[in-house]
């Protein structure tokens, strides 16, 4: 997963990336947070996951924009941010998420949620991604 300090510059590695179920009452939907962790003067990242088809399907998180989107996470609840690409693709199983910070913007400290994805469940588990 590509990490950005600033226009151009990859950082070194050094953040973590993990996923997280959220437990849940409805057997029905998966959730699942993108955590990042030890993250320092990050100015972007993008995160491509892939998921089987047959088992989840991703749900709209804005259904008023064309396609199937994830929901952007705490970590990136600002202004001074631009969400670059966000798209799920129920045909291959992807997901591509992308963001980057306005020039005004102070660059990420921390940890946090960078997004969450709600799976519809299709199929029995296990499942991977």
């Amino acid at each position: 997963m590509p990490l950005w300090t600033t226009p151009g510059r990859q950082l070194n590695n050094t953040a973590r990336l993990t996923l997280q179920n959220v437990p849940l009452q409805d057997e029905k939907l998966l959730i699942v947070n993108v955590n990042l962790a030890d993250v320092s003067d990050m100015y972007g990242a993008e995160i491509q996951m892939r998921y089987n088809p047959a088992q989840l399907k991703v749900r709209d998180n804005d259904t008023r924009l064309d396609g199937i989107q994830i929901k952007p996470g705490p970590l990136i609840a600002f202004d001074n941010r631009f969400v670059v690409q966000n798209m799920a693709d129920p045909e291959t199983g992807t997901i591509d998420f992308a963001f980057t910070l306005l020039r005004s913007a102070t660059p990420i400290e921390g940890d946090g949620v960078l997004a969450t994805i709600v799976f519809e469940i299709l199929g029995s588990g296990p499942y991977s991604l």
